[in-house]
């Protein structure tokens, strides 16, 4: 049973690994747009002090962590300070979908201690 286990987790990695180039491709729009509602909820705004850390689980190519670090250069904090008040890890069971985000442009303005990527599987955290 173990065994049967492990490897269908084994086969979705390849799956996952196999469309991380073209992930973002394959989104449908409505779910893009509820990303952006979800990182839009969250209230970088009225962050005042301190940094936020932030753990984006199953996090795929980054999508999320480019739009939270975005949004939280317009806090108060990163106004007063100007230094990034989040430092976001990106965490997925996928090498495929880490590389293809350290690849992304987007992604590449982000400084490297504000963000850091993670091969791992969450069910294991």
């Amino acid at each position: 049973f173990i065994s049967s286990k492990m490897n269908n987790y084994n086969k979705q990695k390849d799956i996952w690994t196999d469309v991380s180039n073209n992930y973002e491709s394959f989104l449908p729009s409505k779910l893009q747009q509820l990303q952006i509602e979800m990182v839009a909820e969250m209230d970088f705004k009225n962050h005042k002090a301190g940094l936020m850390k932030v753990l984006d689980c199953c996090g795929g190519t980054g999508i999320l962590s480019q739009k939270m670090f975005l949004e939280s250069k317009k806090s108060k904090y990163f106004e007063k300070n100007c230094e990034y008040p989040i430092e976001i890890t990106v965490l997925d069971y996928s090498p495929g979908m880490i590389e293809a985000g350290k690849r992304k442009p987007e992604n590449s303005c982000i400084p490297t201690n504000n963000l850091k990527w993670i091969v791992g599987s969450a069910c294991e955290l």
